[in-house]
């Protein structure tokens, strides 16, 4: 089996039916293997007919390929849209379906993390949103293409699915628009003002920018961002942050805004994970995770204590929605919780999942 991409790269398995990858890059062969991270086959009795090249691209000095793969235990057949070392080979991580990638030492940790607690090694495709299975129909198969159309070229590349309708884009903010002041290329950022009282946006292709008072500074080219009250590593932080987030509706979107309504910041890595797993397989609900967020000092420190319904209610506008509260929304919410019908915890889901924060969302970033 042979798939070209543009002429760039090409793609065969050892075996018709399968067998290891091997890439065809500037005249070298390169076999593609994953021995760097354990795979589910590896904590489980299920076996594979080795995986199966659908298409492939080159993109930011990494191969990246969707490749297929058949269970012989269920029949089932899982596809992944991954990326590679063009250097060695190896697999270095997997992408979500909405262009977001992911290294190896992401996965590694979730499918760890999942079988320390005692899960069946199943529950690790909760977390591969990229990954169809069940003998998918031809529609779910096109879905893995379109919804990957922003990583790889596939109306240059030649697939197996010659009939599918697939256009092109760079991985890319669409949603962001605002002007960007500078640009900061020195090793560290340094602002005077806390974490929580700045704006941190992901622009896609592994840019970042942050807000503030001052405008939007873009800080891709810095290791990490010193503010008043703590230092953020781009890679340890702000990407393991975003690379978390996968879709506008899926539990880590939903905890994400939850997060970001209830404190008025970004996540922290392991934070976020911590409860879209709570929310995922722990059995903890949204409510619940909203009281408990809003029950924590963190947020007692940032919304304040003892304070009248109508000095709440302005505050979460400011810290959700970056507004003052009109007249009308003011009065909807002061009647609601000085009846009982909403509490304070309802009402800040409320204001999370409102569309106005969503559209927020998307411009932080780029899913929608």
């Amino acid at each position: 089996m042979l798939i070209e991409s543009n002429g760039s790269i090409s793609l065969r398995t050892e075996r018709e039916d399968g067998g290891r990858i091997i890439a065809k890059y500037e005249g070298r062969d390169i076999y593609i293997f994953r021995d760097s991270i354990k795979t589910y086959a590896q904590y489980s009795n299920d076996e594979d007919t080795g995986w199966i090249p659908c298409a492939a691209d080159v993109r930011n000095g990494m191969g990246i390929y969707i490749h297929k793969s058949t269970s012989l235990t269920t029949g089932n057949e899982f596809y992944e849209v991954a990326g590679f070392s063009l250097e060695t080979g190896e697999h270095l991580g997997t992408f979500y379906d909405n262009g977001v990638y992911a290294d190896n030492a992401h996965w590694q940790a979730r499918l760890d993390s999942a079988v320390a607690r005692g899960e069946p090694e199943a529950n690790f495709f909760m977390f591969r949103s990229d990954w169809t299975y069940g003998n998918p129909s031809q529609e779910e198969i096109s879905n893995i293409y379109i919804h990957f159309d922003d990583i790889i070229n596939l109306d240059k590349a030649q697939t197996n699915s010659p009939d599918l309708n697939i256009s092109a884009s760079d991985i890319v903010n669409n949603v962001f628009e605002k002007p960007i002041r500078k640009s900061i290329n020195a090793n560290s950022a340094s602002y005077s003002r806390p974490s929580f009282d700045s704006k941190i946006y992901n622009l896609g292709n592994g840019e970042y920018a942050i807000e503030t008072d001052e405008g939007v500074d873009k800080i891709t080219g810095v290791g990490s961002v010193q503010f008043s009250d703590q230092s953020l590593d781009i890679t340890s932080d702000i990407k393991a942050t975003f690379d978390q987030v996968t879709g506008m509706d899926t539990v880590d979107g939903v905890i994400f805004r939850l997060y970001n309504a209830a404190f008025s910041r970004l996540p922290d890595a392991g934070g976020l994970e911590n409860w879209i797993n709570a929310n995922s397989v722990g059995g903890y609900s949204y409510q619940e995770t909203a009281i408990a967020f809003i029950d924590s000092q963190e947020s007692i420190n940032r919304y304040g204590s003892g304070q009248s319904d109508t000095d709440y209610i302005n505050t979460v506008y400011n810290n959700v929605l970056d507004r003052d509260a009109d007249s009308q929304g003011l009065s909807h919410y002061e009647g609601l919780l000085s009846s009982g019908e909403k509490s304070r915890a309802e009402m800040m889901f409320d204001f999370s999942e409102s569309p106005e924060n969503r559209g927020l969302f998307s411009e932080q970033t780029g899913i929608t």
